[in-house]
């Protein structure tokens, strides 16, 4: 079990990386059809409302990507702190 540790965490890193990368390289979220609506008709209460939304969205993608970024350090680090040297019974 401890000979499949290491490459399993940095298999696991390897993916979270890739995810990562996906993440990042869709767009983040825009102003809505909706959002432009209210604004353009002075609806206040829709329009605190919408742009709320907007706001979690793009702090929720911004946290999903430093989690992670952060998680596939985490996991390289630990697959090289599980090896054993090549010498040891």
């Amino acid at each position: 079990m401890r000979n499949l540790l290491p490459p399993l965490c940095l298999l696991i890193a390897l993916a979270m990386v890739i995810t990562a990368f996906a993440v990042w390289a869709v767009e983040p979220p825009a102003v809505s059809v909706e959002l432009h609506r209210a604004r353009a008709a002075g609806d206040e209460d829709t329009r605190d409302v919408l742009e709320a939304k907007l706001k979690r969205q793009k702090f929720a993608r911004q946290v999903l990507l430093g989690c992670l970024f952060t998680g596939s350090c985490v996991m390289t680090f630990a697959a090289f702190a599980t090896m054993r040297p090549s010498g040891a019974p």
